[in-house]
């Protein structure tokens, strides 16, 4: 007999939240569109260059339009409601 097919389904949204940002000595606060559906989330250089984030090495990222571009990544802790994650380490 075969096995049932099944299908995955992954409930993702998109929010805005207020989120602290801390990269060596800068900080910043800004609101955010936080995608829940992501493995890896992006800063806009923009936002990286004011914190002074200092690219270590690149990733391909592939952007919810599709697209897949080589982006800098580089060490910021992001707070979140109080919870708080290091991201951009290899």
């Amino acid at each position: 007999m075969a096995e049932p097919e099944v299908n995955l389904v992954a409930f993702m949204s998109l929010v805005r939240k207020r989120v602290k940002l801390v990269s060596g000595l800068s900080q910043l606060e800004v609101e955010a569109l936080i995608d829940t559906g992501t493995n890896r989330p992006l800063l806009p250089k923009e936002v990286a260059r004011k914190l002074g984030v200092k690219p270590m090495f690149k990733v391909r990222a592939e952007h919810a339009d599709g697209s897949v571009k080589d982006v800098d990544v580089g060490p910021v802790y992001i707070e979140i409601m109080g919870r708080g994650h290091r991201i951009g380490r290899p």
